[in-house]
């Protein structure tokens, strides 16, 4: 009897040894079946990595393409235009565009020069617009930055601060207004160098379109 007993036990125990052996391959299979959608999944990934980067070539050379064009559309208008009947026309065009511009700054240059001497001449004329301009200089500087400290001294908000934070606020405007004193100096020195410079000289078309903010050797080749 116990020798049967343990031969049962040997066959239930090779049963049990073919069921865990199944399991096992089971699980093996399902892990593997898992290892293979995880690659797959970065199959995918690297697909819509590269299909994304593909995009992103694709509009940038795009983009190159378009300027190429551009330039070779630009560059077939020159070639027409540099064309012998297009260089006639284009110079013809020039010239009387500099004769149209010649009458009307001429006609502008006796007008303002009939002004310039009604005020004393070129230097009385240059001094009265040198004044004219360092006092709007002093009054930008000085009487807008005052303005502009008063206000904030008087500002709720400036005298909820407390004693250190305000000296502090001081300090940096005194500061800033050092600068600005240093800057409108600057300026005004400029402005007197104006008024040394047009020592011995007249008013005259160079100047004229300068003032306008034209290009004189456009007008008047040398």
């Amino acid at each position: 009897m116990h020798d049967q007993e343990e031969w049962l036990d040997k066959d239930k125990t090779l049963v049990n040894e073919e069921e865990n052996a199944g399991n096992n391959h089971s699980h093996a299979k399902k892990d593997f079946n898992n290892h293979r959608v995880g690659k797959s999944g970065i199959k995918e990934l690297k697909k819509h990595a590269n299909q994304k980067e593909i995009s992103i070539q694709n509009r940038e050379l795009t983009k190159q393409l378009t300027i190429l064009r551009q330039e070779n559309n630009h560059l077939q208008q020159a070639c027409k235009i540099l064309s012998e009947n297009k260089i006639t026309e284009n110079r013809k065009s020039i010239e009387k565009w500099r004769t149209i511009c010649e009458m009307e700054l001429s006609f502008i240059l006796n007008s303002t020069l009939i002004k310039i001497n009604r005020m004393g001449g070129y230097k009385d004329f240059l001094e009265k617009e040198m004044e004219a301009k360092k006092r709007r200089l002093e009054y930008q500087i000085d009487s807008g930055m005052e303005d502009q400290i008063y206000d904030i001294k008087e500002s709720e908000e400036f005298k909820q601060l407390s004693k250190v934070e305000q000296q502090e606020w001081e300090s940096q405007m005194n500061e800033q207004l050092k600068e600005l004193e240093k800057n409108k100096i600057a300026e005004l020195e400029k402005l007197n160098k104006v008024l040394l410079d047009c020592e011995g000289k007249e008013f005259g078309m160079a100047e004229l379109c300068i003032r306008l903010k034209l290009d004189y050797n456009l007008i008047f080749p040398q």
